[in-house]
């Protein structure tokens, strides 16, 4: 927040800069992607095309259904969070998540259900094991999807716990993949203390 906002103080006013000398992307898009650490990921041919919208800050991204189905159908990839931090969920949530993850074969089929079913994922559910992201900057053209991150306070991508996963970078990662329709190609970059990386680039097909 305020001064420590990496939104507002290293990554918008970078993008503002760089949309107002080529409002297309034309110009800036590739080279801007090709400054990641593993930049070598994107291919020699790659042509992300015209941005379709100005930059969209504080984008937010409910979580890919792809993504949550891998979490459902997987539940060996998880772990039970630490006693305490069950407290922030309801009552139904808590039981429903205990017997998931105690592997509950029917809570499992009445979650990957329910996602089936679900319209908006950016609705609380007791399967809903990855929330909304609120990213940086969002970068749209027909046939690309990047997603901006700026961390102040990290020295770059750090393993966290949610809802009883480990991860590294995933959620970005996650997200991206999720947005938009068709094989789109997706990056998301991270800024950190003098750092920057390309989390993933590739397409969504690719996932």
């Amino acid at each position: 927040m305020g001064i420590r906002n990496s939104s507002l103080t290293r990554v918008q006013p970078v993008l503002d800069s760089l949309h107002a000398f080529d409002p297309t992307g034309t110009n800036c898009l590739l080279p801007l992607l090709r400054l990641a650490s593993r930049s070598n990921r994107i291919a020699d041919d790659f042509v992300p095309g015209q941005l379709s919208t100005p930059p969209r800050y504080e984008f937010s991204a409910p979580p890919p259904r792809e993504f949550l189905r891998f979490l459902l159908a997987n539940p060996a990839t998880l772990a039970a969070p630490p006693e305490g931090g069950w407290r922030k969920w309801n009552e139904i949530t808590q039981v429903n998540r205990r017997a998931f993850l105690a592997g509950d074969t029917f809570i499992q089929r009445e979650g990957l259900r329910s996602l089936d079913a679900a319209r908006d994922l950016s609705e609380g559910a007791w399967w809903r094991f990855e929330g909304v992201t609120s990213v940086d900057c969002a970068l749209f053209t027909a046939s690309t999807v990047v997603f901006i991150e700026g961390k102040r306070t990290e020295d770059g991508l750090r393993d966290r716990d949610v809802v009883g996963r480990t991860q590294s970078g995933n959620s970005k990662y996650g997200v991206c993949v999720g947005v938009g329709e068709g094989n789109k190609s997706f990056a998301c970059l991270c800024s950190s203390r003098g750092r920057r990386g390309l989390v993933r680039a590739g397409n969504r097909s690719g996932t």
